[in-house]
């Protein structure tokens, strides 16, 4: 818009230099004859600041035929060649209209009518306000003269393209407001301008923040204003698709084109055209990816194409990453420049001359597109009333534009144009940020999985992230929001961890705590490892844990006796989160079979030996015993033989 408004100054810069050197004395056009027909030509002006002595100066020049000659003239008149007429008004309390500070300068008929409707064209009208010999301002108009007979001419369509897009509604805090100074004005605009086929882009972020419980948004103003509108095929929030595409997150960019024409169809009630405005970065893959995504035709700048493709009158073709056609209006700066005047009623003057005159010399039916976004609402009236009094002049719709043959050169080949797009951002990290959040997000809604209450928010804020209204480091704060979110929802659940578990049998139910400090009932997953106990029922198990304190019992068998630890990890059922783990410390006193074997030989040896030993210990005893008697009978026996003798 820098380059049209630049633009616009050089071709009024001499209508208005006096003026800006002065800084007195000042004309405005307030309405004009655009066709000379059988009343006399007038003139309109609003004459401020002028001294008394003020007067004007008339000077017609000779009519020209083409349009980049009436661009000329705005910016250089030849005074001195081709005078049709030439004459002063002094006495300008006799030409004001009542006694405002409007002024008619009408066109003496009765002197020079007949030279004015000699020639067709366009007749310059140089306006000078003088004070003694010094110009305090300049205007310059055309008069429009018809050819007579007329001549067959083709009918030449205006597209225009208005943007009520907005920043973004929501924050990272997920607040919804909009700017309602500016949907007031752009309501008030479409709403003023509604016989105008005007094609609007608007994304689907804005009317959901616009769509409220009191009112549905298709019965309010900003919806009646938008009712039966062309709407451009936009995404949900506004996208660089070719840095999203470049990094290789086209899905981005198809999910956000199908959210769009869902709540446009759902809260308006209307279906988006096929038309989008293409990015300045935009590429023939960006083409394709956009086909994918709806398009059928695309509006670009002229600095977007290859020169041979500007200032066209007809769609040009544009080949996709695939080599397949896409149709492309180019805007048509130079109007747009033109309709940019510090004055927007001699701007409209001077749009609907050019316009008349780019029909005149058509080869065949042509359109053209302007975008009125930033430009004066008077301008464009000026512009639509001039077309709606010149015959081969129209407005079309941007579908209806499309749809127009496409433009070929003199010798009959297509206009193809070839996109010279500028360098896209590099999105990298913002995607893998935003893939990292997505999986993120995936994960935490395996664990709520029939609740969205949780989920949506952070759905949304991960829609957000991508608006290109964002910078990376933008993106990055709508992603952090939602992972400290995730990070709150899935604190304080853990492993309560107990006293030491005694298990009296070889198999056994281990009992075990989980906590869940969350209000919401959470689905987990439960993983548990020992090198010596053995889970007849499986390592794994899934769980849902109520809000507090969850017991569940887990099978367990003890090979063997003495102490195990158990290690119980929870994680999300796509175990992509790591929840929280735990230790258990287990005592088991049974025996096992073969333990059990084993103490038995043992004890059977260990009988047998006691067996043995206490046999051998009673027959040690009965020899001593035994031998003892022996002895003692002997000694008796000799004592008696002994005493005897």
């Amino acid at each position: 818009m820098a380059g049209i408004a630049l633009a616009a100054l050089m071709i009024v810069g001499f209508a208005k230099s006096s003026a800006t050197a002065q800084n007195s004395g000042r004309l405005d056009l307030i309405a004009q004859t655009t066709w000379i027909g059988s009343t006399p030509a007038a003139v309109d002006l609003r004459i401020t600041g002028a001294p008394a002595d003020a007067r004007l100066t008339v000077k017609v020049l000779a009519p020209v035929t083409t349009r980049d000659q009436v661009i000329a003239t705005l910016r250089q008149p030849v005074l001195e060649s081709g005078l049709v007429a030439d004459f002063e008004i002094t006495d300008l309390d006799a030409a004001r209209v009542g006694s405002g500070e409007v002024v008619s300068v009408v066109m003496p008929d009765e002197e020079i009518g007949l030279l004015l409707r000699r020639d067709p064209g366009a007749l310059t009208v140089v306006i000078n306000l003088m004070s003694q010999d010094v110009v305090l301002d300049t205007l310059i108009t055309h008069f429009l003269v018809a050819p007579d007979p007329p001549v067959p001419t083709h009918d030449l369509g205006v597209a225009v393209i208005y943007d009520m897009r907005q920043p973004l509604a929501t924050d990272t805090d997920l607040d919804v407001s909009t700017n309602d100074e500016s949907i007031s004005a752009a309501t008030d605009f479409l709403s003023a301008r509604s016989n105008l086929p005007v094609a609007v882009r608007i994304n689907a972020e804005t009317l959901e923040a616009l769509d409220t419980t009191t009112k549905p948004l298709a019965d309010s103003e900003v919806g009646k204003a938008l009712a039966g509108r062309e709407l451009l095929l936009e995404p949900w929030v506004d996208l660089d698709e070719e840095a999203w595409r470049s990094s290789d997150e086209s899905d981005i960019v198809i999910s956000h084109y199908a959210s769009g024409r869902r709540s446009v169809d759902a809260l308006l009630h209307e279906s988006p055209s096929g038309v989008v405005r293409l990015d300045s970065d935009g590429t023939p893959q960006t083409l394709s990816l956009l086909r994918s995504a709806g398009a059928t035709g695309v509006v670009v700048s002229p600095d977007q194409v290859s020169p041979n493709a500007r200032n066209r009158s007809r769609p040009v073709s544009i080949l996709d990453g695939n080599g397949v056609e896409m149709n492309a209006l180019v805007l048509d700066s130079p109007l747009m420049a033109t309709l940019s005047g510090p004055d927007p009623e001699l701007s409209g003057q001077h749009a609907v001359v050019e316009l008349a005159l780019q029909a005149a010399n058509l080869r065949s039916d042509g359109v053209i597109v302007i975008d009125a976004t930033f430009l004066d609402p008077v301008a464009l009236d000026v512009l639509f009333e001039g077309i709606a009094a010149t015959p081969n002049l129209t407005p079309v719709t941007l579908g209806d534009a499309l749809h127009e043959q496409v433009d070929r050169t003199t010798t009959g080949a297509v206009t193809r144009a070839t996109l010279e797009p500028i360098t896209a951002p590099d999105y990298s990290e913002a995607a893998a940020d935003l893939e990292f959040t997505k999986s993120a997000i995936e994960s935490y809604e395996s664990m709520v999985p029939d609740n969205e209450a949780p989920i949506a928010p952070l759905k949304h804020l991960l829609q957000v992230a991508s608006s290109s209204s964002l910078q990376p480091v933008g993106m990055s704060k709508y992603t952090a929001k939602v992972l400290d979110a995730i990070d709150a929802g899935t604190q304080g659940i853990e492993v309560i961890e107990g006293d030491r578990v005694t298990l009296a049998s070889r198999s056994a139910d281990l009992p075990l705590v989980i906590r869940n400090e969350q209000t919401l009932p959470v689905t987990v997953d439960l993983f548990l490892r020992s090198e010596k106990l053995r889970f007849p029922d499986g390592e794994h198990k899934v769980l849902r844990l109520l809000p507090g304190d969850n017991q569940i019992t887990v099978r367990v068998q003890a090979p063997t006796s003495g102490d195990a630890r158990v290690t119980a990890t929870l994680s999300s059922p796509d175990g992509r989160i790591e929840l929280a783990r735990g230790t258990l410390n287990v005592r088991s006193t049974a025996i096992s079979g073969l333990g059990l074997t084993i103490s038995i030989i043992s004890l059977a040896i260990l009988l047998s030996w006691w067996a043995r030993t206490i046999l051998r210990v009673r027959r040690n005893r009965s020899a001593d015993s035994f031998s003892e008697s022996t002895t003692d009978n002997d000694e008796s026996m000799a004592d008696t033989q002994e005493g005897e003798s």
